[in-house]
């Protein structure tokens, strides 16, 4: 059996076909709750982003030092990790003498700038300096919440990247 409306309109639709929709009121608590929603998830994506960043720029560090050493043992030459214009949130640049192997662009400015000086690698992948560790610490101290990260280049010329978990501004104890 089947049901047929009548046109109540007189051009064959139903009054119940246009009546279908929302009200104004109805669309404006939707955008209201919508709203106060995303205001309560703002900073909870802040941190979010700003982790992303400091993991990304350790990242990008770690394969820094892993290309320098890598070509400074294919070549059998020394190869320098250097900052641009002598700060790394500038940028860097991997070069073997004179010849630029790699060059990184520029880190974010909401990280703290990086003391290190340039990085150079024996033609046996080591640290050619008596210094016996590098430490690139990377942190916005702008925002607690944020977890510090550390890139220590040993003696041995081997990147490693550590977290600084706890928020204590110690990246060895996790």
């Amino acid at each position: 059996m089947e049901i047929v409306r009548k046109s109540l309109n007189g051009r064959g639709y139903s009054r119940w076909f246009f009546g279908r929709g929302f009200t104004l009121v109805e669309l404006m608590v939707v955008i209201a709750i919508v709203a106060i929603l995303a205001s309560l998830a703002a900073p909870a994506m802040s941190n979010f982003i700003l982790n992303g960043k400091a993991k990304q720029a350790a990242s990008d560090i770690w394969a820094s030092m892993s290309l320098a050493r890598s070509e400074s043992l294919k070549r059998n030459a020394n190869v320098s990790v250097e900052p641009i214009d002598s700060n790394w949130i500038n940028g860097w640049q991997v070069k073997s003498g004179t010849t630029i192997i790699t060059v990184h662009e520029a880190l974010s400015s909401q990280l703290d700038a990086l003391t290190v000086g340039t990085v150079t690698y024996g033609r046996d992948g080591r640290l050619t300096s008596s210094t016996t560790e590098y430490v690139f610490t990377l942190a916005v101290t702008a925002n607690s919440n944020v977890a510090k990260r550390c890139v220590y280049v040993r003696a041995s010329g081997l990147p490693v990247i550590q977290v600084d978990n706890n928020h204590d501004g110690d990246c060895s104890n996790g």
